[in-house]
């Protein structure tokens, strides 16, 4: 949010100082490709959970980062940290250039999760 401090460092995120731990969550099988990746909960500080897949822990040139987001800014994360860019690569999001929210599961290499809501998290 506007004001904290994002800061990645060999793999972990913390916000304002407070690590987000990761806790291992089982094997994901990436249907299209039958390659295998490691799926985590990430704990946010305030007791949220988000499933996010990390194919290797020492990513540095994505896990090496630490900014102060601006004030109307938001920090944005893909749940592929490893394939993903977002702020780590092209920074803060100014709120203005925000114009939706997700509200469901458009693709998945899980079909099951395809057109699942978003709109209950």
């Amino acid at each position: 949010l506007p004001g904290d401090r994002i800061t990645f460092h060999e793999g972990k995120l913390l916000i304002n100082g407070v690590a987000a731990p990761l806790v291992a969550d089982g094997t994901d099988v990436d249907h299209l490709s039958s390659n295998y990746s490691p799926q985590f909960l990430e704990t946010m500080p305030d007791g949220t959970l988000v499933r996010i897949k990390r194919v290797k822990l020492d990513n540095t040139l994505l896990d090496d980062v630490s900014v102060t987001v601006p004030a109307d800014s938001y920090f944005v994360l893909g749940d592929n940290r490893d394939q993903s860019s977002d702020s780590r690569v092209f920074g803060p999001v100014a709120a203005a250039d925000i114009t939706g929210r997700a509200a469901f599961i458009y693709w998945s290499a899980d079909r099951a999760r395809i057109g699942q809501s978003l709109t209950s998290r």
